[in-house]
């Protein structure tokens, strides 16, 4: 005789296809993977279908038709800005799940969702082995970014773009810089093309007029500082005393900040208000979003003394203590398959 599967749980991953787990997600994988069978869109004689998405796409609304999954065994997971998946704020889309899981307070559109932390990877041996040899490192401060283009108000990529033209110290590693004129205008309006196609497809407009506008006058400028695409972002931090460090949005805290702290590395952070998620780094590393004030403050530091610098790394390191039980990769991911079930068990 052949036994059912009682529970199948779909898990669809950010490009909309069955999720593919690399290991920063391999304890929510193995906490859920020990009471579900992991559906790949294979349809069995399971009971009852369960689905989890990280992020919404257009192909979810097939798949709960094609699987019967009823609203109650939805759950949506948040984990883009507005400015990268726009469609994930709209109220047409949270309604259609029972519950969603946000990894920002400011992200949430009703007080029933349920924030969670953005996971970090934090290795506090290492970190602290690495504040004990940082002296005289390279003084120039280093950006890791991609250049990247949104048209919704609110993105910090044209801000970068400012930055780095106003200040020549910063050494630039990433993606995507110094275009000649015809792949940056090509880069454009393959960006343009995709705001558009989302914006039809939902209804809504995802571009604003100003922002486009600032996006064109800044990505056909050539960077002077560019270096080149990096290999291993640890290995840059820990050869700098600085990075500045720009969120893509004023509304969460992604990995960009715990990365260059985890490296010994001292960040010079444009972000949000940090008091909204519980954490405390030192006030003279916080800057508004102007580059004025960032070319400012990257003067202000790179003058201090090496014992200023020592101690700064200090409070950083407590900085990394005091929040690695609650931000830490794996407790994240595990603490959030274990909501997740016991959603779906209480239905």
């Amino acid at each position: 005789m052949v036994t059912k599967q009682k529970h199948s749980l779909l898990i669809i991953g950010f490009d909309g296809n069955p999720m593919i787990f690399s290991p920063p997600w391999d304890p929510f994988y193995n906490s859920l993977k020990s009471k579900y069978e992991i559906n790949n869109l294979e349809y069995n004689e399971c009971k009852e279908y369960f689905l989890v998405s990280l992020n919404y796409h257009k192909n979810l609304l097939k798949i709960t038709q094609d699987f019967s999954i009823p609203l109650n065994n939805r759950i949506l997971i948040v984990m883009e800005p507005k400015i990268v998946a726009p469609e994930n704020y709209l109220n047409a889309t949270r309604n259609l799940f029972r519950y969603v899981f946000v990894a920002s307070p400011l992200w949430k559109l009703n007080k029933n969702e349920i924030v969670f932390n953005w996971p970090q990877r934090i290795d506090l041996n290492k970190t602290e082995n690495l504040i004990k040899k940082s002296r005289y490192r390279n003084l120039n401060p280093v950006m890791i970014n991609s250049n990247k283009i949104s048209f919704i108000a609110g993105e910090m990529y044209t801000l970068r773009r400012k930055v780095l033209l106003s200040e020549p110290k910063i050494l630039l590693f990433g993606k995507n810089w110094n275009f000649s004129s015809y792949f940056s205008l090509r880069f454009f309006l393959n960006n343009l093309k995709n705001a558009s196609t989302k914006s039809f497809t939902y209804k809504t407009n995802f571009i604003n007029a100003r922002v486009l506008v600032t996006n064109f006058f800044t990505i056909f400028k050539k960077k002077n500082n560019y270096i080149g695409p990096v290999e291993s972002k640890s290995i840059v931090y820990q050869r700098h005393d600085f990075a500045v460090v720009i969120e893509n949005e004023l509304t969460y805290v992604s990995e960009k900040l715990f990365d260059v702290i985890n490296e010994g590395c001292i960040p010079i952070y444009v972000g949000p208000d940090l008091e909204k998620f519980n954490l405390r780094l030192p006030s003279q590393l916080i800057v508004i979003p102007e580059a004025v004030a960032i070319k400012n403050k990257i003067k202000e530091l790179t003058n201090i003394s090496e014992l200023d610098k020592v101690s700064l790394r200090r409070e950083l390191f407590s900085f990394l203590k005091l929040n690695y039980q609650t931000s830490n990769s794996d407790y994240v991911f595990r603490s959030l398959a274990e909501k997740i079930d016991n959603l779906f068990q209480n239905n």
